[in-house]
């Protein structure tokens, strides 16, 4: 079953408000941020302290029409309390999508980027990100700008909401999403972390009957074990989503066919 825009937006929205008030009702006043340098495929205004890094992976294998493998390694380091650098990438398996009444439709590939993150000084909310994303795929051999723009709420200690637009600006197919997500802090060391993105401008999936370029959503769920909630050192999520990778681009880019995929991620800070 397709499950339009708005249908998405609302429940996103539903959810958020059904939590806030969970939340806020357990632990009346004060506010807690996680240190989570991401969601599953939205990052978040969280930069390491001065000189230390955090460093994740994840790996989503795609079954149904996407039929694919994908993995990611991101590496943030912090040069001093509010200016970062970002290396990230997406690497998976090329394949060719084949069926009747149209030519096959090559996907899959990699896509690399650096990224320059600032934060504001005095506050923790928001921060931007601005640099390069290099394509090597099927559908795109080039390098692009690109940049993000997370933003954070903490309601209470257990729920923090993000938003996050984001782009990439890819020749004659710019891709603009909007993206909103959460982190509920369930216990000391469980967090449910969620996110969908909506595409307000550009094509960033084929229709896997016509093979026409068109947009859909992206979206993950995951649960967050954090073995040690006094540092943040490591963190492991399992869950599942439909977005192919943590890239700028590849986080905005659905499976084939509405596939969807496992995820488990990692993350370490030192």
């Amino acid at each position: 079953m397709k499950i339009c825009r708005a249908h998405l937006l609302l429940m996103l929205a539903g959810v958020t408000l059904t939590l806030a008030k969970a939340a806020l009702a357990q632990e009346p006043g004060g506010t807690a941020r996680p240190e989570t340098d991401r969601l599953v495929n939205l990052d978040t205004p969280y930069i390491p302290p001065k000189g230390l890094a955090s460093y994740h992976f994840d790996l989503r294998p795609f079954g149904s029409l996407e039929d694919n493998f994908y993995g990611s390694i991101e590496a943030d380091y912090a040069f001093r309390q509010n200016l970062g650098l970002i290396f990230r990438a997406t690497m998976g398996g090329t394949k060719n999508l084949v069926n009747t009444g149209f030519a096959s439709i090559r996907h899959g590939g990699n896509e690399f980027e650096f990224l320059a993150k600032f934060r504001p000084m005095h506050t923790t909310n928001i921060a931007a990100e601005i640099g390069l994303t290099i394509a090597d795929t099927p559908a795109q051999k080039d390098v692009f700008f690109s940049g993000q723009l997370p933003m954070e709420h903490p309601l209470g200690h257990r729920l923090t909401l993000y938003l996050v637009p984001k782009a990439v600006l890819i020749k004659d197919n710019a891709l603009v999403g909007l993206g909103g997500g959460l982190h509920v802090r369930v216990t000391n060391q469980i967090a449910l972390v969620g996110d969908v993105t909506g595409i307000l401008a550009g094509d960033n999936t084929r229709n896997a009957f016509t093979g026409n370029r068109e947009s859909a959503e992206v979206w993950g769920v995951a649960i967050r074990y954090t073995p040690n909630p006094l540092n943040y050192s490591f963190t492991m999520d399992l869950g599942v989503t439909n977005g192919l990778g943590s890239t700028t681009g590849f986080s905005m880019t659905p499976g084939l066919g509405g596939s969807s995929a496992f995820y488990f991620g990692a993350t370490f800070r030192r």
